[in-house]
């Protein structure tokens, strides 16, 4: 078992091991409930490892270290803190490893590498601020020694770097990028229109309403119905893929400007399936992270603008009483007008 959570730890920070050859600098992957640790530590911060008259530890060997683990693992503890949204960390696995690198002198500098796998069983899920403080400095250490500590998050591809002195002995790290308003409106807004069939479809389910006024009632059904069930499918943990949206929009698009153009007979029906697959498809499409806050995200309010912004071009197809090509070259203006705005958007988040 502790041959097997070593060999973990190990594989988990091997993508950092290569920059932590030398005191000073550390690691943390944090996963849901819990994390992995590296940190390099001069052995002149560890109180059980005493150097020398002169200072020098000559290389300090294994075995040594092994002969002092238990006090060495002790003082250790003490200097750490470490919490998930107010929660102590539970050490649940630590190890000792000995570094040495010769200077030009000739002496061994020593090193201690503890790694050390934590737990906060009780910590809300996510976890939004992790709290680090250290107190384990050499008792000489020059005014500008610090720890190098790099936070990452792999799940949520965030990382985040501090560095950790005896003026500054505390840092309290984010999981993820803080949001802004604005980027994550257009992060929503693009969201959408990077299905583009289901932005048409919706766009063509709009400009065949008898009236404006029916228009306008459509829409609103279509935003408050699609978050009403995206709402029902994050609750549920159901959805739908993105390969199946995109089919499906696209096979009922096709349908629907058949009927429409050709002035089918059984337009109305048609009409209303294609309004009930719009509905359930922008409900599976919507942000999942939408409706995780007591209150709409701005990403979430972004894919409904995005969606109720197609309500000014359908109005004006509407009133276009002429042949289904004119119909067909306006539903296409509108449409690549509003993919321009999408990427005239991208570019300024």
């Amino acid at each position: 078992m502790r041959v097997g959570l070593f060999l973990l730890l190990c594989t988990a920070l091997s993508t950092t091991r290569a920059h932590l050859m030398s005191a000073g600098y550390g690691a943390i992957t944090l996963q849901e409930h819990s994390a992995l640790v590296m940190l390099a530590i001069p052995v002149d911060a560890i109180p059980a490892l005493v150097p020398d008259a002169e200072g020098h530890h000559h290389g300090l060997r294994a075995r040594d270290l092994q002969a002092r683990r238990a006090q060495v693992l002790a003082e250790l503890r003490q200097g750490l803190v470490l919490q998930a949204d107010g929660h102590d960390a539970q050490i649940t696995f630590e190890d000792l490893i000995v570094s040495s690198q010769p200077d030009p002198a000739g002496h061994g500098i020593g090193q201690v590498e503890w790694l050390i796998q934590v737990q906060w069983p009780d910590a809300p899920t996510p976890v939004q601020h992790m709290y680090l403080a250290l107190s384990i400095f050499p008792r000489d250490a020059h005014a500008d020694f610090a720890y190098t500590v790099q936070m990452s998050h792999p799940a949520r591809a965030y990382s985040e770097s501090a560095l950790i002195s005896p003026a500054q002995p505390s840092h309290t790290f984010l999981t993820e990028r803080a949001r802004q308003t604005w980027p994550s409106f257009v992060q929503g807004w693009t969201g959408f229109w990077h299905q583009t069939a289901l932005a048409l479809l919706v766009l063509a389910v709009l400009s065949t309403q008898a009236t404006l006024r029916q228009t306008g009632i459509h829409a609103a059904a279509l935003l408050a119905g699609s978050c009403a069930l995206a709402w029902a499918l994050q609750s549920i943990g159901w959805g739908i893929s993105g390969a199946w949206s995109q089919t499906g929009a696209a096979v009922a698009l096709v349908v629907l400007c058949g009927a429409w153009f050709t002035q089918a007979a059984r337009l109305g029906p048609i009409r209303a399936l294609a309004f009930g697959l719009s509905l359930a498809l922008m409900g599976a499409a919507l942000p999942p992270r939408g409706f995780a806050a007591q209150s709409l995200s701005w990403e979430t309010l972004g894919y409904a603008a995005a969606a109720a912004a197609l309500l000014l071009p359908a109005g004006v197809m509407l009133r276009l009483q002429y042949s289904w090509r004119r119909k067909a070259a306006a539903l296409g203006f509108a449409a690549g007008c509003f993919l321009l705005v999408t990427r005239a958007l991208a570019m300024t988040a």
